[in-house]
């Protein structure tokens, strides 16, 4: 799957949404779809968020019953998210936007879920580890989890998923840019590692114990926990050949072991077009939310759902918008609002065809081979009015494969490196190169200097292709402004507009030298990487370009374990790519979302955790755990460990304004209760367990609003070391200006006891730790106490150790402000007030008139000349 998305710009100047993550032609992680229709293959599926004017984020609604039932005349805790478009497909390999793909995130799951900070959080696989070559990954399966249709989840289903999705990338390629370097007949047949793998009898997924799954790489494979491609049920798709499941399966009952459970007539409200209504999970293996029913409601104007999030009741709790909506919900009462780049790495560009083919060759334009003219087109190319005035100022400038929403990976060009805009650079660059010369149009033409593949007197005439202005009028506003800025540096651009499926066609078949689409990925970034490599070439690498250095680098980020390293080669990778300039990224749209607050609290900041963004489409999504109804209880079940038929004791919190009623499941069958009074209530309960095994423990608190239930694990064990637990940070102050002292407490406890280490890193670089001596089961302490200089937002982690295993890791999130100056006095005030309005009045004229007597954008003085380009 496409982990890329192209972010549709639904309506408006800057109308986006957060893709998916996958491009409009297929749900592969990381890239732009790549589907086939009609015999071609299409973009269709950009990572589901981008065909986004289309999408509709479809949220699964938790199974309502918890253990625990609602109080009597308690109506169900339901949350209705609003999106405009449709969706495409409740198939995970057909889905294309947003939408679709949100809804898989919810109603399916990954082996890793990824956390509200980007990082790989273990979800149907609860480890993933490499062998020493780094060729072979060994994950370790949960246990005790079920298909939503009460059928067992196995390791076997997980051999099915990936055994399914490599079996031809000619029928079933939705989720290629993740697997295609997972051992296959195929690769066996060519020789080397995979090969040696099948003369063995291995295969490249097999199950290698009861809970085991072993994945065999064709070479070191270091993001084996970013593999993000939904686990499917055997005992379902087992019967649907893949031609079937890529193209024509509706999936109607879709089954999974996601958060959400389709409710039963999901498939014929999906037909009719109508909202779909999703059910909690109450068995969810990572602990129901408090959410029990889901509904997605799907607008057909942005005008309707402003007019519904607004409404008392609501009709919506939350909203994805474009900017014209996200500006008209701006200070309304109980709305907030949160504006970002979007965590999919969503972005636009400007391709140029490289597939050379005859008959691709004798109908484009040999110049989109030319790096020089590329490059000159790139200088030519005014990114400040694309963001400003083709996406509203909702965006960041484009530059690299990457976008800055991840900043470890994204490469940002600059001093000579940057194709800054200044055509008359662009001017100097081609007349250098060859075509110097124009007709009587003005146009320019190869002169004998141009390349050998450039024919002498060949205009520099090129052709475009772009989505609808109705669906994405960024796109179409930038083709416009790109005619005018390359036609005052000699080249004629003619652009047509066309649906998504027909540029898909003319794009891959290489029937236009240039076009403007999306792509976007997943948060490391093999996806946006591979979809420009030589390895994806059947489909997913729409410009065909395929260089070799960039290849390299590519291979050598995917083998480098060391996260430093793997950085360094993601990065070289960007810059050979921007310096070809076969792409010309454009900008970087934000996503614009609003909600009800008096609806629902814990909606957390979007802009400094990414993860928590309504598009974070990747499994066990974070922002639903943590969404409450007003008036809810706070619960928090703590991890144990111990032995077989010995006392454990299972502890966890009820933080709660009103009383209400408990319940703990100890996972092995038992279930003990009781009620709770209003403040903090700890809970302590003991029990013996009689055998070894990983047991799920719930803690869950009801007091009529709602039921908040929370999960920890209780590991037995006959022998061998037992991991500390129940870690916990806390700190006595969390804001203050630059120079506040901040002291924590970390205090955790191990059932055998013995030395402990306690760790903390502070977050601004500084670390700190203390060992100390325990008594078995007992809660041992260590404080820490740090000044923070700077001011800034910092995540303070710890974590205790044992010597072999470490515990979770808590966090405090601190917050350094600088001082705010002095308040004036008020007749201080009043006159530079007056001052300011006076002096706003003066430029609001001064504007007004300067608007008038503008007549073409400004133009930044020319730099040094760059260095002779190379091919």
């Amino acid at each position: 799957m496409r982990l890329f998305v192209r972010l549709p710009e639904w309506f408006g100047p800057s109308l986006y949404m957060t893709c998916g993550g996958y491009r409009a032609g297929l749900l592969r992680p990381g890239g732009r779809g790549g589907r086939r229709i009609g015999g071609r293959r299409i973009r269709a599926r950009r990572l589901g968020l981008c065909a986004l004017v289309a999408s509709l984020v479809v949220l699964q609604a938790f199974a309502i019953a918890f253990l625990a039932v609602p109080a009597s005349g308690q109506a169900p805790v339901t949350m209705r998210a609003g999106w405009l478009g449709s969706m495409t497909s409740l198939n995970p390999f057909i889905g294309i936007n947003d939408v679709d793909y949100f809804f898989y995130g919810l109603i399916y799951d990954y082996l890793f879920a990824i956390d509200e900070d980007q990082r790989p959080l273990p979800n149907l696989a609860v480890s993933a580890t490499p062998d020493a070559s780094g060729f072979n990954w060994t994950y370790v399966i949960r246990q005790g989890v079920s298909w939503s249709d009460g059928t067992p989840f196995t390791a076997d289903d997980v051999v099915f998923t990936f055994e399914y999705n490599t079996r031809d990338f000619g029928f079933l390629w939705a989720y290629e840019p993740y697997v295609n370097r997972i051992c296959s007949l195929d690769k066996a047949r060519a020789g080397g590692y995979c090969q040696t793998l099948y003369n063995q009898g291995l295969a490249g997924v097999e199950r290698t114990g009861p809970w085991e799954v072993t994945i065999r790489f064709d070479a070191p494979f270091a993001i084996g926990e970013f593999l993000m491609v939904p686990i499917i049920p055997q005992h379902i798709w087992q019967n649907i050949n893949i031609n079937q499941a890529q193209y024509f399966y509706a999936n109607l009952n879709p089954v999974g072991t996601g958060v959400f459970i389709g409710d039963a007539d999901i498939g014929t409200r999906w037909s009719a077009g109508q909202s779909l209504r999703l059910h909690r999970n109450a068995n969810y293996h990572l602990g129901p939310t408090a959410i029990e029913n889901l509904e997605i409601i799907l607008y057909p104007d942005e005008t309707s759902m402003i007019i519904g999030i607004q409404r008392n009741p609501p009709e919506i709790d939350l909203g994805v918008f474009s900017s014209n909506g996200y500006r008209a919900l701006a200070g309304k009462p109980n709305i907030d609002r949160a504006e970002s780049l979007i965590t999919t790495q969503y972005w636009t560009e400007i391709g140029f065809q490289q597939l050379d083919a005859p008959g691709v060759n004798n109908k484009l334009n040999p110049v989109r081979w030319d790096e020089n003219v590329r490059r000159a087109l790139a200088m030519a190319t005014n990114k400040t009015y694309v963001v400003n005035n083709c996406y509203d100022g909702a965006g960041v400038e484009g530059s690299s494969l990457v976008s800055p929403v991840t900043p470890e990976w994204h490469y940002e060009p600059t001093g000579a490196e940057k194709f800054a805009f200044d055509k008359a650079r662009a001017n100097q660059l081609l007349d250098a190169s060859g075509y110097a010369a124009r007709d009587i149009d003005g146009v320019r033409i190869a002169g004998p200097s141009a390349p050998s593949y450039v024919p002498a007197g060949k205009r520099l005439d090129l052709t475009m292709a772009t989505r609808l202005a109705s669906e994405f009028p960024g796109e179409v506003c930038s083709a416009e402004r790109a005619v005018l800025d390359w036609a005052d540096v000699g080249v004629q651009l003619t652009f047509q507009s066309v649906e998504e499926t027909t540029l898909s066609n003319l794009v891959y078949n290489g029937d236009v030298d240039t076009y403007i689409w999306y792509w976007s990925g997943d948060p490391e970034p093999n996806y946006l990487l591979s979809i420009e490599s030589g390895f994806t070439l059947d489909g997913w690498n729409d410009n065909y370009w395929d260089n070799a250095s960039f290849n390299q680098e590519y291979l050598a980020y995917l083998s480098s374990f060391d996260r430093a390293e793997r950085a360094v080669h993601a990065k070289a990778a960007q810059k050979i790519h921007y310096d070809s300039a076969v792409y010309i990224v454009l900008v970087y749209p934000y996503g614009q979302w609003a909600w009800r607050t008096d609806r629902f609290s814990g909606w957390g900041d979007w802009v400094a955790h990414p993860g928590r963004q309504v598009n974070a489409f990747w499994t066990a999504h974070p922002l639903f755990f943590d969404l409450r109804p007003p008036g809810s209880p706070t619960v928090s079940a703590d991890a144990a460990t111990g032995r077989p038929n010995q006392v454990v004791t299972i502890t966890g919190r009820i933080q709660d304004t009103v009383s209400g009623t408990w319940y703990l499941t100890f996972g092995d069958g038992a279930v003990t209760g009781g009620t709770y009074a209003a403040g903090t209530t700890p809970i302590s309960e003991s029990h013996t367990y009689p055998t070894d095994g990983t047991y799920v423990v719930t803690l869950s608190a009801e007091n009529g609003i709602a039921n908040v239930t929370s999960r920890a694990e209780a590991v037995i064990q006959a022998v061998g070391n037992l991991a500390p637990t129940n870690a916990a940070l806390i700190a006595d102050r969390t804001s203050g200006p630059p120079g506040t002292r901040v002291n924590f407490t970390l205090s955790a406890r191990d059932a055998e006891g013995g030395t402990l280490t306690f760790s903390i890193d502070f977050g601004d670089g500084s670390r700190d730790s203390a060992s100390r001596t325990a008594a078995a089961n007992a809660t041992a302490t260590a404080t820490f106490s740090h000044v923070y200089a700077d001011a800034g937002n910092y995540r303070a982690e710890a974590n205790v150790s044992d010597g072999q295993l470490v515990t979770q890791t808590p966090f405090v999130d601190v917050t350094i402000q600088s001082p705010v100056p002095p308040t004036a006095p008020l007749d201080i005030v009043v006159l530079t007030s007056i001052g300011l309005v006076v002096v706003a009045a003066v430029g609001g004229i001064g504007y007004l008139l300067w608007r008038r007597g503008k007549t073409k954008e400004p133009e930044t003085p020319p730099p040094p000349p760059p260095p002779p380009p190379t091919q």
